[in-house]
This record gives C-alpha cells, sequence and structure tokens, in this order.
C-alpha cells in the first residue's frame, strides 16, 4: 500500500510540474537527484541531518529553476514536505506564499494545503478541536472547488486511468485548471474520511464506481489514500 502511495505523489508531482521549451539546467537536475536521494536515505534511517541536505540542495538552485521551471513544482513541493517532516509546519505554510507568488501552485491549492499544515500543527501540540476546524476548512475548500466544476471532474471519474492521465499532461493542450481535476476527487474523498470516518467514505466511494463503471486504478488510488496517516503529508 506504501509504494502505491508513493505512486500517487509521483502523479502529482507530473502533473503539475510545468514543462519549458528552454534548455534544462544542469543544475538544478542535479540537486533535484541529490535532495531526492538525501529524502530517501532519511525514510531509510531517519537521521535528520539528510533532510537538512535536501533543504541545502533545494535553495542551492531553486531561483534558477523557478526560471526554467522545469524541477520548480518538484523542489517546491519537496521542500515543502521536508518542512513538515520536520514538524516545521509554519514554514511549510510560509513558503507556499513564495510557491504562489512565484505562480508555481494555485491559490485554491495554496488556501487548501494552508489549511492542512495548520490542521497538522494543531494536532502536533495536542489541539484536536483546532485541528477538526482546519480539516473542516480545508474540506470546504475542496468541496466548493468539486461542485463548480463537477461536470469537467466527473468526466475524469469516467475516463480509463491512463487516459485521465495523459489529458492531464501539460504538452496535451490542458489548462492548469484542468490539471487539478484528476486530483481533486482524490483529496475531496480523503478529507472527508477525516471528518465522516474511512470506513463510511469508502462504501461512498465504492458506491460511486459501481454507479458509474469508473475505473479500476483510479478508483484504487482514492481508496488507497483514504488510509494515509493524517500527520504524514504526501501531497494532498
Amino acid at each position: 500500500m506504501k509504494n502505491k502511495a508513493i505512486l500517487f505523489i509521483i502523479l502529482l508531482v507530473t502533473i503539475f510540474q510545468c514543462s519549458s521549451n528552454n534548455k534544462q539546467d544542469d543544475k538544478c537536475k542535479i540537486n533535484n537527484e541529490k535532495s531526492a536521494r538525501c529524502d530517501m536515505e532519511y525514510q531509510l534511517d531517519k537521521d535528520i541531518s539528510h533532510l537538512d541536505s535536501a533543504l541545502y540542495y533545494i535553495n542551492e538552485v531553486f531561483d534558477e529553476c523557478i526560471e526554467c521551471k522545469k524541477y520548480a513544482f518538484l523542489l517546491g513541493m519537496r521542500k515543502v514536505v521536508i518542512y513538515s517532516m520536520k514538524n516545521e509546519y509554519l514554514n511549510s505554510i510560509n513558503f507556499l506564499d513564495t510557491l504562489l507568488e512565484k505562480e508555481i501552485i494555485s491559490q485554491f491549492y495554496k488556501d487548501v494545503l494552508t489549511n492542512r499544515f495548520n490542521a497538522m500543527n494543531a494536532q502536533y501540540y495536542g489541539d484536536s478541536l483546532l485541528m477538526n476546524i482546519y480539516v473542516k476548512n480545508a474540506f470546504s475548500e475542496i468541496e466548493q472547488f468539486f461542485l463548480s466544476h463537477k461536470s469537467s471532474i466527473d468526466s475524469f471519474l469516467n475516463m480509463p486511468y491512463i487516459t485521465a492521465y495523459e489529458q492531464s499532461e501539460l504538452h496535451y493542450g490542458v489548462s492548469k485548471l484542468q490539471k487539478q481535476y484528476i486530483i481533486i476527487p482524490v483529496q475531496y474523498y480523503y478529507y472527508k474520511a477525516q471528518i465522516e470516518g474511512i470506513e463510511k467514505v469508502r462504501n461512498e466511494v465504492d458506491s460511486l464506481q459501481n454507479a458509474i463503471n469508473g475505473d479500476e486504478k483510479y478508483f484504487e488510488i482514492i481508496r488507497i489514500m483514504l488510509e494515509e496517516d493524517f500527520m504524514r503529508f504526501m501531497g494532498i
């Protein structure tokens, strides 16, 4: 299950990563690989120094990567994730402002994640009531987006998984707004499960899949993500 969750993160990164016709800066590529390796090393031994090294490699090239764009989302979100792994949730929130300012993420995504990290920060300090408030705020943002773009999002739910994935790629001429559609249902049901319970929402997901004959691989991703620990940020 963990491996499939990691595959979802790869999908998320690929969907939102910008492409560019400019020649790729080798330094961005190299530091991206170094920071990813440090992240993996931390997963193996939980030595916090690996995360500090990853941040160093990201910070060293981040401004350059904004210019070439290809690695901007990937490195930016990795930095956000690293802050969350270090329990530095307010640093995650502050850096989201930078990502928004540089047009690396949307206002919607920033608002959802701001509520997410505020909820994680509240939970970290033992304030479950405040955590629930922020979780509900995040779900409200997602639900409003979901309902406002329901027909378009529904079209992704009815597509074969590979087709939906391909149509979320920038080089297929799909807008940044449309690129979010494949992620929204995953977010919607994940946050709903935090409020209503995993079992109830899983049954709702199963019923929806049966009703529309939804693609098995895509709905499996939704079900897998329902099980993810809220204090482990996986991109949603």
